[in-house]
């Protein structure tokens, strides 16, 4: 997946988290979405820690409006 993207929304906790989790060992840039802007920030520095490439996005994706500037 290097050089990939991947986005992974309720990425600050549980499944959301743990698929954001997946995808970074196999070189794909994450961007880890989440309503709780705190908790994908930590899970982004997470990722990175071990060399990942991965941002922080505070976005409720239930909010068509931001769900479009969230994927754009």
């Amino acid at each position: 997946l290097g050089g990939r993207a991947a986005l992974g929304t309720g990425g600050g906790s549980g499944l959301g988290r743990a698929i954001c989790e997946g995808f970074s060992p196999f070189g794909a840039r994450v961007a880890v979405v989440d309503v709780d802007g705190t908790a994908a920030e930590d899970v982004a520095r997470s990722l990175q820690a071990t060399g990942g490439g991965a941002i922080a996005i505070r976005c409720d994706v239930s909010d068509p409006h931001q769900a479009e500037k969230t994927v754009a």
